[in-house]
């Protein structure tokens, strides 16, 4: 398979020049860009993995680092600045990622936490305890205080979950699918009712969807998150699309923060969130693209992060319609992507690609040594009888004669399978992908035409079921620590973010029963199975597990790089 890419008149999608209006690149004449509105809130994260570049597009990207970052503008010293990829455009609507930020920014703070070792403990409440299967109660802990001096209690907990329970877009950790009632159980406890028995609720409440705010925050259309969190930092002012300022709570119940004041900015280029802070414009920068990441190691006085993420691209498959609703159509394209040439060739190595939906070595993923792309094995390889008994034709290896094969089988004549790919541009690295994933099926006779915009753009084709193959970043432990936040809304019948629009009877009995088993190995081995139904059946094709990277200025101690993007600012955040 040959990784192609394109020629570099001006900088791709995602690394223009700072500051500037660069000059997009020409469409292709069998591609289409969509222009469309910021990004909502989606749970889709725009990481930027590394993909090898020409010679050219890296001394721009040197140029930009070298010189650009250096006309930032004037910083107090005293002052942490940390360039933010995420721009909110929801009024602060808790279901959208805007509430990431809050989080990131250390204000916003939930029942429970997930911290940096992925480890789940209570929070804001003390404990919690199962009463019956259906049935959980929160005892929150004392003494805590949101910024604006309201007491934390159960009327201020029950009326935070309650308004996010009637948001219009409901929120996948914590929506009207999963909870019947919330409720004070006296003062100073919160009793939850699901509406089936529901083993991992506390993990749910991690969610940066699910944090609590007071009660004047949700006066009004939207949320004002001004001066209404319970975290060591308070947000004291909000420009919309340009930034926001936190000052330290010192009233904190944690206890005050070392750090006074930070400045948080909404960079969505990361070529530019990497040259403020080579030029020191910046002491943050979060997920910097690698081309950018690699050129950093030379600039001293930085700490450069790289953290393995729960989290994969992957091409989805429109199940539900179209061309794709046969299994055997969707074997053909899984078996002409090369995985192993795009790990090599456009990311260089850095994302590994992907056998399964979870990392190798994860609990409920693939031991470490039976993760190779090629470890079709894992899941039985079915002979092309399997496809008259409406069985899917398994997760093939690359494989182009077999892709050829079953487009034969299934009465395709070549070049006569034309498909609409759908690609956003947050993702700098997606175009270059969609080229290689469409000559690769070009190669095996099905014509692609690719559909470039902004993910916002695009949602209400995927929505929809209006598209064929869609490129996508996804967050397998996004919504709850443990996957089944992410089968359940992508996999499931009627999820929420079924964007593959399949329905299987066998994955929603297997999450039912993960959902009500306490035994959590038990539950590890029902992931397994679901991932496994997805992967064999081609409703999906994992094609990289992503790496993430951060830069932070060696002036800074005690910021972290979450593995989930919960958290950037803690109260040991500090300036040296």
């Amino acid at each position: 398979m040959n990784i192609m890419r394109r020629p570099v008149a001006s900088p791709p999608p995602g690394l223009a020049a700072p500051n500037a209006s660069a000059a997009k690149p020409a469409p292709r004449p069998a591609d289409r860009v969509r222009p469309a509105p910021l990004a909502r809130g989606s749970g889709v994260a725009p990481l930027t993995p590394r993909y090898r570049l020409s010679r050219l597009l890296v001394a721009a990207v040197a140029l930009a680092l070298s010189g650009l970052g250096a006309v930032g503008p004037a910083r107090a010293a005293d002052v942490l600045v940390v360039d933010e990829s995420w721009i909110p455009g929801n009024p602060w609507q808790m279901a959208s990622d805007d509430a990431y930020v809050g989080a990131r920014a250390g204000c916003y703070e939930g029942l429970t936490r997930v911290d940096e070792s992925g480890r789940m403990t209570p929070w804001l409440a003390l404990s919690f305890r199962r009463l019956a299967p259906t049935v959980w109660e929160f005892a929150l802990r004392p003494g805590v205080r949101f910024q604006d001096g309201a007491p934390l209690d159960a009327d201020s907990v029950t009326l935070a979950l309650d308004h996010l329970l009637r948001e219009a877009v409901p929120a996948r950790a914590f929506s009207t699918r999963l909870i019947a009632a919330v409720e004070p159980a006296g003062p100073m406890a919160v009793r939850i009712t699901t509406r089936e028995p529901l083993a991992v609720l506390p993990a749910h409440l991690a969610s940066p969807a699910t944090a609590i705010l007071s009660p004047a925050a949700f006066r009004g259309d939207g949320v004002d998150p001004v001066g209404h969190c319970t975290g060591p930092f308070a947000i004291t002012a909000v420009e919309p699309g340009v930034g926001l300022s936190v000052h330290a709570n010192p009233d904190y119940w944690g206890g005050a923060p070392a750090l006074a004041e930070a400045r948080i900015r909404f960079v969505p280029n990361g070529t530019s969130r990497a040259a403020d802070v080579a030029s020191g414009a910046a002491d943050i920068a979060r997920l910097v693209p690698t081309a950018s990441f690699s050129t950093l190691r030379r600039t001293p006085g930085l700490d450069l992060r790289e953290v393995p993420a729960p989290r994969l691209t992957l091409l989805v498959l429109n199940n539900g319609s179209g061309p794709l609703a046969d299994a055997r159509l969707r074997g053909a394209v899984a078996a002409a992507i090369d995985r192993e040439a795009i790990s090599d060739g456009l990311y260089d190595g850095l994302m590994p690609p992907a056998a399964g939906l979870f990392r190798p070595g994860e609990p409920w993923g693939l031991p470490a040594d039976e993760a190779q792309p090629d470890a079709a094995a894992q899941f039985r390889q079915p002979d092309l009888a399997d496809l008259d008994a409406g069985r899917g034709p398994g997760p093939s290896p690359y494989d182009p004669a077999r892709a050829r094969l079953l487009l034969s089988e299934a009465g395709i004549a070549p070049r006569h399978l034309r498909l609409r790919l759908l690609a956003y541009s947050e993702r700098s690295d997606f175009p270059d992908l969609a080229t290689t994933i469409r000559d690769a099926l070009a190669e095996v006779g099905i014509a692609v035409e690719i559909e470039i915009g902004t993910y916002a753009g695009l949602e209400p084709d995927l929505l929809a079921g209006h598209f064929d193959l869609a490129l996508l970043s996804r967050g397998y432990l996004t919504d709850v620590a443990e996957p089944i936040g992410f089968l359940a809304a992508d996999f499931a019948c009627g999820g929420s973010y079924n964007l593959a629009h399949v329905c299987r009877p066998e994955i929603d009995e297997a999450l039912r029963r993960a959902r009500a088993d306490d035994d959590p190995e038990r539950r590890f081995a029902l992931y397994r199975e679901v991932a496994g139904i997805v992967v064999h059946e081609s409703v999906v094709v994992p094609i990289v597990h992503e790496t993430t990277f951060d830069a932070v200025s060696a002036r800074v101690e005690g910021a972290v790089s979450h593995p989930l993007n919960y958290t950037t600012l803690t109260p040991a955040t500090q300036l040296r």
